[in-house]
Order: structure tokens, then C-alpha cells, then sequence
């Protein structure tokens, strides 16, 4: 299989120097407003899960909470700086795999944390992927794709959130899944997932990956088209759509989007307990359900010992694709 190394991380060249916030104790928590962070753009997978996450959670943790994006370098830039932030529940993280344990694991010497430098609270949703191309175009499976790459290497275009995020990680994955030159499609980066899926239905890109959350409008509306799901979730747009393991490529069966709440180091067990709790109410909240239901999101609230074992099989399961495909940094 032919071999890539990615990029390093300028933009989060400077924030290691900064001191870490020293835990504060939490009384009577939550008495204000809680900042959920979000690492990417607004309309994104993770945005769209923070934002149902603040808007139904709000009512089971008892306060108010506010999602703020703080975007650069596939995600690292706001995960760093929840790392940073003080630990009183204040400022909390809507994890996601790019930053959390793709970067880790393909970039531990770029990336300014390790997978589990967080305290982790617990798991909200996942979501499957699926490649997509606009509803007109003439490619209708995974084979039909590489044969027109095949036929104008270096030609065709797609589109990413970052070179570390999972949506573009997603397509090289399936380039070189599929026996290509991963560089035989030329990778077009845009701030959120939302921007790459514009430029699909406006042609600007010929393919991309997508969490299914966010290829749900496009797929409903009839503008784009998908032609392979990495696992046979029944979503609109996707029915008879080609699984990877039915395109020949069961690896992919691995790649998912999720999203999970986490805080910074040392969090007191009094915001992990409220936190806990509020994930654990919001899994029986069937306007919580239902919101996911319409973008395209699988619930699935998991512990905070299950979720740590997760994205621990996810850090590990990078680690092994990054060896294999000579994926990253090292």
C-alpha cells in the first residue's frame, strides 16, 4: 500500500508554553453558566451534538450552558485549551476522535496532550461515515470512483476539515484502501464539515467523507449521493448504498465519528458526578433522542469507565493504522 506523512501543527506551535491552571475545588456546582467548547465550526458533527448536548442538557444539569468554537488545527487548538483551562467544571470539552486520539496517536510529538491527559465524563453519540459525490454525478459505487481517479490522477478533488480530521482522514483511508496513491485525488481544506459539504453539492470537490450527521441534509434533499457507508446504519439516502466491508474495504468498518464530554485534568469528582448524571438522564430524554434521530446521530450515552476503554481502543486502533499505512508523523 503506498505510504503519506502528514503535516505539523504550526498553529498550536505556542500554546505548550503556557502554564497549566491549577484544579479549583467545585461548591455547589453548577452555580453559573458552563462553557462547552467545541473545537471545529459551527454545523459540523460535533457542533450539531454540543448544540442538542447544551439545549437538552441544560435542564438535567441546572444551569445554563454555552457552546463556544474555538477552531484550528483539525480540532487540537480547543481541546488544548480545555487542557489549560481551570479545572471547576466551567469550561468543559465535546470530545471528538480527530483531536483526541487520531492527533495523539499519528502526531504524539505535535500534538500537545495525549489521549488521556482529560478527565474523561462519558460518551454522548457516534455516528457512521459514509463517502458522498453530488447527486448528478456519474459515479454511483466506490469502484466507479477509483476508476475515474485511475483515469485523471491528481485531477479530481475532495474536500476535508483538516488533514487530522476524521472526515479527511476518512478519504485518504479510502484511497489507499482502495489501492491508490493517496495523493491521486487532491485533498481541498475548509473549516468545518459543514463548508466541506457545500463544496461537494456545489462541485467544488468531485467527493468527500462525512459523518452521517452531516451528510443527512444533502442525502434527503436529493443533492448529493452517497456510495459507501463504512457500517450498515438504516439512515435516509443510504439504503442499498454499499458497506466497506461489501466494497472490499473492512478496515473502514472502524472509522466512526463520536462525540464524548470531557474536562480538563484533575475536574472534581463532585462536576464529574453532576456530568455523569446528566448524560445518564439525557439517555431517557426523548426530545434529546429525537434531535439526534433528525440529524443523523446514533445516542449512545456509555460511562465513564466504558467511554475511557472506547477511546482508548480508538487511540489504539490509530496507532496500528498509522504503522500500517505509514499514516502521520510518529
Amino acid at each position: 500500500m503506498p505510504a503519506f506523512r502528514l503535516g505539523r501543527r504550526a498553529a498550536i506551535a505556542g500554546l505548550a508554553a503556557a502554564p497549566l491552571a491549577r484544579p479549583a475545588i467545585a461548591q455547589g456546582y453548577p452555580s453559573r453558566t458552563v462553557t462547552l467548547v467545541v473545537g471545529f465550526g459551527a454545523g459540523g458533527a460535533t457542533d450539531l451534538g454540543a448544540r442538542l448536548l447544551a439545549n437538552h442538557g441544560a435542564r438535567h444539569l441546572g444551569q445554563t450552558i454555552v457552546v463556544e468554537n474555538r477552531v484550528g488545527a483539525s480540532g487540537v487548538v480547543g481541546t488544548e485549551h480545555v487542557r489549560r483551562a481551570r479545572a471547576d467544571g466551567y469550561t468543559m470539552l465535546m470530545s471528538r476522535g480527530a483531536p483526541a486520539t487520531i492527533s495523539p496517536a499519528l502526531e504524539p510529538r505535535t500534538t500537545p496532550y495525549k489521549w488521556d491527559e482529560f478527565s474523561i465524563v462519558g460518551l454522548s453519540d457516534v455516528n457512521a461515515l459514509c463517502v458522498c459525490v453530488k447527486a448528478d454525478a456519474p459515479w454511483r459505487t466506490a469502484a466507479d470512483l477509483f476508476a475515474a481517479i485511475r483515469a485523471r490522477p491528481g485531477q479530481l478533488n475532495y474536500s476535508s476539515s483538516g488533514p487530522l480530521s476524521l472526515i479527511g482522514l476518512a478519504s485518504k483511508m479510502f484511497l489507499w484502501a482502495g489501492g491508490l496513491p493517496v495523493d491521486s485525488a487532491v485533498e481541498i481544506p475548509f473549516r468545518s464539515g459543514a463548508e466541506t459539504l457545500t463544496a461537494v453539492i456545489g462541485g467544488q470537490v468531485q467527493f468527500a467523507s462525512f459523518n452521517m450527521s452531516e451528510a443527512a441534509p444533502g442525502l434527503s434533499a436529493g443533492t448529493m449521493r452517497a456510495i459507501m457507508v463504512t457500517v450498515p446504519d438504516k439512515y435516509p439516502g443510504v439504503a442499498g448504498v454499499q458497506t466497506a466491508k461489501e466494497a472490499g474495504m473492512p478496515v473502514l468498518e472502524n472509522l466512526v465519528g463520536w462525540n464524548a464530554v470531557v474536562g480538563p485534568p484533575g475536574l472534581p469528582d463532585e462536576v464529574v458526578a453532576k456530568w455523569s448524571a446528566t448524560l445518564a438522564a439525557l439517555k431517557d430524554d426523548a426530545e434529546w433522542n429525537a434531535g439526534h434521530e433528525r440529524i443523523g446521530n446514533i445516542p449512545r450515552v456509555l460511562g465513564r469507565a466504558e467511554t475511557t476503554e472506547f477511546m482508548r481502543a480508538q487511540y489504539e486502533l490509530y496507532v496500528r493504522l498509522g504503522r500500517e499505512a505509514s499514516i502521520g508523523a510518529g
